[in-house]
């Protein structure tokens, strides 16, 4: 040795003046090392935070998508509410307007029997002979199905009333228009036979 401190520079000797050229370069080196560390280090954070926020993006669509897909559902499920209702409105108008006629058609019936059981009852004051009228048990018979066509009408009426389903509504009504229309056929025929 030459009495000169060695210096830690890579490439050699250092005399305590400016550095050699390779010191530049190694210096250059490393900062340029660190700025790629430091680079890739925040492109990985980058990533990891737009990753997060794509998560974060795709989420929040699928939600969106979620909350029209039922803000729709709900739509169409009150426009079926509405729809069945004005059916039923409609339904219940028809059903009103049949049970008006089914209780003037009972009560018409009743009449009829009524008239029946009064034409009996004077021919057997007057003596007439008992072929000419309705006979009792039959004008009794005749009441008894005007009874049920009238307890139907209201069984029907009742129905509506309890603002029951259509099918129920329905049933009752064709159960009262059947018996009614059935009583009606036999007093047409007891009065015809009759005169």
């Amino acid at each position: 040795m030459d009495g000169r401190a060695r210096s830690w520079w890579p490439g050699g000797d250092h005399d305590g003046g400016a550095p050699p050229r390779r010191r530049g370069d190694a210096v250059i080196a490393a900062a340029t090392a660190a700025a790629l560390i430091i680079a890739v280090g925040v492109a990985v954070a980058n990533g990891s935070t737009a990753l997060a926020w794509r998560d974060r993006a795709l989420t929040a669509e699928q939600s969106a998508a979620r909350a029209v897909a039922a803000a729709n559902v709900s739509r169409q499920n009150e426009q079926d509410a509405r729809r069945q209702q004005r059916i039923d409105r409609r339904l219940r108008r028809a059903i009103a307007s049949q049970l008006a006629a089914s209780e003037a058609d009972a009560a018409a019936l009743e009449a009829r029997v009524i008239a029946l059981a009064g034409d009996r009852a004077r021919d057997e004051d007057v003596g007439r002979a008992a072929g000419t009228t309705a006979p009792v048990d039959r004008v009794r018979t005749l009441q008894a199905q005007v009874d049920n066509c009238v307890a139907q009408v209201d069984a029907a009426r009742v129905a509506v009333a309890a603002d029951a389903e259509a099918h129920h509504w329905q049933a009752a009504l064709t159960a009262a228009r059947v018996t009614c229309e059935q009583v009606a056929a036999d007093v047409d025929a007891l009065a015809d036979g009759a005169r």
